[in-house]
């Protein structure tokens, strides 16, 4: 319990950790992370819920911590130290990816500390099945260790870390290193001396050479124990792949210019395709003819509609704007609105698609004056809706404007995902590629 309150309350979680970030500010913490915090906030963390859930139990480990501090009531603690903010927590870090399934902070601690101590381990889960995603920032103490590992896994060093001067153990010592006392020390031991026996060496009871014997096998087992142990620990690493931070930081500002470049790129294939295919501003002229509808309650007068059925051919690209231009060419200011629905398309034989669409006329009679447009009779199938037909229409209508209404709460889509549904929404054609909303790197 000690080690993790400890943990919570490092300069590397502390960086990150949010949540205990806003309740230091919220008790007045100048950014040094030295203010006190109630143990009770501590019984909120899964991991210390798990081990007690009284006040007590924590106040009894905390007494014993070097790192953070009670106050005289022992409700509160805090850190002794201020955080090092001078440290560059990306110049110890380390990105690892192809992690096992089964892998967890313990794993990757016990593969990982042989490089040195680690203070931090970001170990990603999916929320909804509650398994890793597969990759791992590692915080270590400090920068050497990102060093060592970079050796280990062939993985660029930082430009930053080259230059420093590795540590090393020489101790000088009035003038003269470590290395230089070692060998001046060896020079005045004593020779070790061979040991000499009385006996000769024939006459070596049996017995002996069978303890011999057995000493060996034994040390011979050892020795294939441990190969296997490291074969097995060298076949883990060599799985992994490993990059430090400001390598992975550089292939992330490389993603987001490329994704910035294909959305770029997406934006104006989509102003192409509109100012391509719309004419008198169609679309929002048929959005405010909506809004005027509802807004307005009109009279609505029978036999007003017409039904117009037309096929469309094979590998053609049917565009709706086109075919309201072309009626409000023909109709002229006679039409008072165009219903053209793409859920109408039907699939006929030999891949051929039927559509309706439903015309709203201002009055009776240039419904009867379209019906014999020859024109008109050209682009389908021409004929008036009776009464009991309109006033199913009508009813689909309202049934329309009132899911609308319910929707209105749905959430937006923004950003890259509007553009991009957008995108697919007018490439929609049968020979169309799907627009692709990721970008691979190899």
């Amino acid at each position: 319990m000690k080690e993790k309150i400890e943990f919570y309350m490092s300069d590397a979680n502390l960086r990150k950790d949010r949540y205990l970030k806003q309740l230091m500010n919220e008790r007045g913490d100048d950014g040094s992370g030295t203010t006190y915090v109630p143990l009770i906030e501590f019984l909120k963390f899964n991991k210390i819920k798990a081990l007690t859930d009284d006040v007590k139990d924590i106040c009894i480990a905390m007494k014993s911590s070097k790192i953070l501090e009670l106050n005289e009531d022992e409700t509160e603690l805090r850190r002794s130290k201020p955080i090092d903010t001078r440290k560059d927590s990306d110049l110890c870090t380390i990105y690892v990816e192809r992690l096992p399934p089964n892998a967890d902070r313990e794993w990757i601690q016990s593969i990982f500390s042989q490089f040195g101590n680690i203070d931090y381990i970001s170990l990603p889960y999916f929320k909804h099945n509650n398994k890793i995603k597969g990759f791992a920032f590692i915080e270590f103490e400090s920068p050497q260790s990102v060093i060592k590992v970079c050796k280990r896994f062939s993985a660029n060093i930082p430009s930053q870390l080259i230059d420093e001067k590795p540590e090393t153990n020489s101790l000088k010592t009035n003038g003269a290193t470590k290395h230089e006392l070692e060998s001046d020390s060896e020079e005045n031991k004593p020779s070790k001396k061979l040991k000499t026996t009385d006996q000769p060496e024939d006459e070596t009871s049996e017995s002996d050479v069978k303890n011999a014997k057995n000493k060996t096998k034994k040390k011979n087992r050892r020795k294939n124990k441990n190969k296997t142990v490291l074969e097995s620990e060298e076949l883990e690493l060599n799985d992994l792949r490993v990059m430090s931070k400001h390598e992975w930081n550089e292939y992330k500002q490389k993603y987001l210019k490329l994704q910035k470049e294909a959305m770029t790129n997406i934006k104006k294939a989509i102003s192409a395709e509109t100012i391509k295919t719309s004419f008198h501003n169609e679309s929002s002229q048929d959005s405010m003819d909506i809004v005027n509808k509802t807004k307005q309650k009109l009279d609505i007068a029978s036999g007003t509609i017409m039904k117009i059925t037309f096929t469309i051919k094979p590998n053609e690209d049917f565009i709706d704007s086109i075919f309201k231009a072309k009626l409000r060419d023909i109709c002229g200011d006679t039409i008072a609105y165009i219903d053209l629905n793409q859920e109408n398309v039907q699939i006929d034989g030999d891949d051929k698609r039927s559509n309706t669409c439903y015309v709203r006329f201002r009055n009776k009679e240039a419904v009867d004056e379209m019906l014999n447009n020859k024109q008109l009779q050209e682009m389908g199938h021409l004929r008036a809706l009776s009464k009991e037909e309109e006033e199913k229409y009508w009813e689909r209508i309202k049934d329309c404007v009132s899911k609308k209404k319910q929707n209105k709460n749905k959430k937006k889509q923004r950003g890259c995902e509007k553009a991009i549904a957008r995108a697919e929404r007018i490439f929609s054609a049968p020979s169309a590629v799907k627009l692709n909303t990721h970008i691979k790197f190899e």
